[in-house]
């Protein structure tokens, strides 16, 4: 196959596209195919048949690659049992491709980057892949239920009636704020939101989730701060704010507009209640929220709830990004 030909199918080296791309293509394939069969006939019935292979092959190829990398990556996590395994195999391909994107870049970045930054990055994929699980899992199932069961208690006292069969996940959630040079910024909001729709067009959010890890749980009630002047307390040698991520999400969401899943939405359209919707608290299962830092969360939220996902540990989930990044 020439070089011309094979680059208007494929559009852009291989290595750089997402299975979803790979599957884009084949349109492509099928509008330039009867280019590739005039040529392939200057060889007679050999040449159509050893293009027409050669397109099969390269789409094969390009559709099990990630699919392969699942495979080996589960197969070389030894100290995973088999229960533990099976939850990873619940992500699929276009899950898994996004994870071997972004540990692709983390493993060229290492070359220029410091320990800090890179420990900083392995956390990063770290609870991107604790956060995929998490959708995958029966605990999500279980808090999807409660949601649907709150649309009914509120549905019984209110007057505006929310609309239970448009309950859905929301993982892309963003608010837009503006910067101080007046550029508008839009920034992560949460982990994901389940919301629904309801009779007066509004949106109810139902639940607001937030992954939390060994390392940063503190966040939810309050963060490091370089701060002197916002210091509220001295606790193992680091100063911490006063407000923390649940206080910041209750303002963000009061105030700014948001986007959902690439929908916008209007600041005055989104409805949430610090008593009726819950908030999720995730952590692996052998990371807990002490009785300290849930005193300080229940005067803000009071239906906060903390869920562990079993039988996942944080260090499985290590074992898996070691694995994706072959780096500790």
């Amino acid at each position: 196959m020439s070089k011309k030909l094979r680059d208007k199918i494929t559009g852009k080296p291989s290595e750089e596209r997402s299975i979803d791309e790979v599957f884009e293509n084949i349109f492509e394939m099928a509008e330039v195919m009867p280019a590739a069969v005039r040529e392939a006939t200057k060889g007679g019935t050999a040449g159509v048949i050893k293009v027409s292979r050669s397109l099969f092959l390269e789409l094969l190829e390009e559709a099990s690659k990630v699919h392969f990398m699942k495979l080996q990556v589960i197969r070389h996590t030894r100290k995973l049992s088999k229960q533990e395994r099976e939850i990873f195999t619940r992500l699929d391909d276009v899950e898994w491709d996004e994870l071997v994107r972004i540990a692709r870049k983390m493993i060229d970045s290492f070359r220029s980057t410091n320990i800090h930054t890179r420990r900083g990055g392995i956390a990063s994929l770290k609870g991107k892949l604790a956060e995929m699980v998490f959708y995958r899992s029966d605990t999500f199932n279980l808090v999807f239920k409660k949601a649907e069961d709150l649309v009914d208690a509120i549905n019984l006292k209110s007057d505006v009636q929310i609309l239970k069969e448009t309950i859905t996940l929301k993982k892309d959630v963003r608010a837009f704020s503006l910067s101080k040079d007046g550029t508008t910024v839009s920034t992560e909001l949460t982990d994901g939101l389940i919301v629904a729709e309801r009779k007066d067009g509004d949106f109810q959010i139902l639940a607001i989730v937030e992954m939390k890890s060994r390392s940063n749980r503190n966040d939810l009630v309050r963060r490091k701060s370089r701060d002197f002047e916002l210091e509220e307390e001295l606790e193992d040698n680091v100063i911490f704010t006063r407000e923390g991520q649940l206080e910041a999400d209750i303002e963000r969401l009061s105030e700014l507009d948001l986007e959902f899943d690439g929908e916008f939405v209007p600041a005055e359209t989104a409805r949430f209640s610090r008593h009726n919707t819950m908030w999720i608290g995730v952590t692996p299962s052998d990371v807990e929220l002490s009785q300290l830092q849930l005193e300080r969360i229940k005067p803000l939220i009071s239906n906060f709830q903390q869920f562990r996902q079993r039988p996942l540990a944080d260090r499985d989930l290590h074992e898996v990004v070691d694995a994706l990044v072959g780096y500790r």
